[in-house]
């Protein structure tokens, strides 16, 4: 299944948890992801949604046991978790990440809209 469709699919069944309007594109992960290879310690990532900047994020060369996703949709977290072998997926949201356990995070990433849409 396409990240579009999946997407899609998932803001109709619970459109709630999915506040972007499309995933990011891969231009844009590229971008929001520049300079992450230099990073010492953990690295979170905020809604990763289908996983746009996950893939970037392990494209520029970061372990995948460096770097943790939080993402409250559990179909995203299934589908993170399958395509992204050695990376921490939790069912969880961005409030949590103090309760997540990680000492010295060396960067965030987030490409989530801030009142993207109203709540449903």
């Amino acid at each position: 299944m396409s990240n579009v469709t999946l997407f899609l699919k998932e803001t109709q069944r619970k459109p709630g948890e999915v506040v972007a309007i499309a995933p990011s594109s891969q231009a844009v992960g590229r971008k929001m992801t520049r300079g992450l290879e230099t990073v010492r310690g953990p690295i979170v990532e905020i809604g990763p949604g289908t996983g746009s900047f996950t893939r970037e994020i392990l494209m520029r060369g970061v372990h995948p046991s460096r770097l943790t996703l939080l993402e409250t949709n559990e179909n995203f977290c299934a589908i993170l978790r399958e395509r992204f072998p050695g990376v921490r997926v939790l069912n969880r949201p961005a409030q949590d990440i103090q309760k997540i356990g990680l000492t010295g995070i060396g960067a965030v990433v987030s490409g989530v809209p801030v009142l993207a849409r109203p709540q449903i």
